[in-house]
């Protein structure tokens, strides 16, 4: 086995950037509806398993990990380990709204 195939999938880069998370993070507190997806239920077993480690539940719900920041901070949380048990849904992010937001932010940086 090579350590390429150990390495995981966080997508797009420019999905990462301080600059890009700030313009969400500006975004978000204006047009929270807009990003939201669908509604997950939480069952307790995954509730209890995953206290601590939202990216852990992130993974076992099959979110694509480059939506996990965006994710938490649609639920307000501000670390992975604001998750709590016994939270009976998450809000599923929006992927299309979130890299339309990203063809946005990229062309403005482009004309700066």
């Amino acid at each position: 086995m090579q350590i390429s195939d150990l390495q995981r999938n966080r997508g797009n880069p420019e999905l990462n950037t301080s600059l890009f998370r700030n313009a969400f993070e500006m975004d978000l507190k204006i047009n929270k509806d807009k990003y939201r997806g669908r509604l997950i239920p939480i069952n307790p077993q995954l509730s209890d398993k995953y206290t601590g480690d939202y990216y852990g539940l992130l993974i076992e719900l099959g979110i694509p990990e480059e939506m996990h920041w965006f994710n938490m901070r649609l639920n307000d949380w501000l670390t992975t380990t604001d998750y709590i048990p016994n939270k009976p849904f998450i809000f599923d992010i929006d992927a299309s709204a979130v890299k339309t937001l990203l063809e946005y932010h990229l062309a403005s940086q482009r004309q700066l």
